[in-house]
């Protein structure tokens, strides 16, 4: 199976954040090969490279670290949706062209949509869904 790289930071990661990026690699990696199963802490140190107290310095812990793997997806498709919403296309083309990338990144992160489910509860739920929710309610007010 060939495994997708996360998209990078939008900064260039230094010290710790080299470790939060390797850790959020080998979770989306371990995800996909896995269609969505929760590897464990173990077993995404063991994939990252790194000691498994890293997940706690790194994110605090390991829902913490599934949090921000959703969140880095969540950025990556908002991003694409506002770029399509920019383009001086017709509504038509502008339609088309974001059914196509929602498949895609449908495959590219199947395991979002579940993640986001399971981890989501209260103020992260609805900070969640405003975070992806609104972008794509302002894409088809446009």
């Amino acid at each position: 199976m060939t495994t997708t790289r996360l998209p990078p930071p939008a900064e260039e990661p230094r010290g710790a954040e080299i470790t939060r990026e390797k850790l959020l690699q080998a979770t989306h990696e371990l995800l996909l090969e896995r269609r969505g199963a929760d590897p464990s802490v173990s077993q995404i140190c063991e994939r990252a490279g790194v000691q498994v107290a890293m997940v706690s310095y790194c994110f605090g812990g390991k829902a913490q670290l599934l949090e921000a793997l959703v969140e880095r997806t969540t950025e990556v498709v908002v991003g694409e949706l506002n770029q399509l919403a920019a383009r001086e296309v017709s509504p038509e083309q502008k339609l088309r062209r974001h059914i196509a990338a929602v498949i895609r990144n449908f495959l590219r992160y199947p395991y979002t949509n579940q993640l986001s489910e399971r981890l989501s509860a209260g103020e992260a739920a609805t900070a969640l869904a405003n975070t992806f929710a609104q972008p794509m309610l302002d894409f088809y007010a446009c």
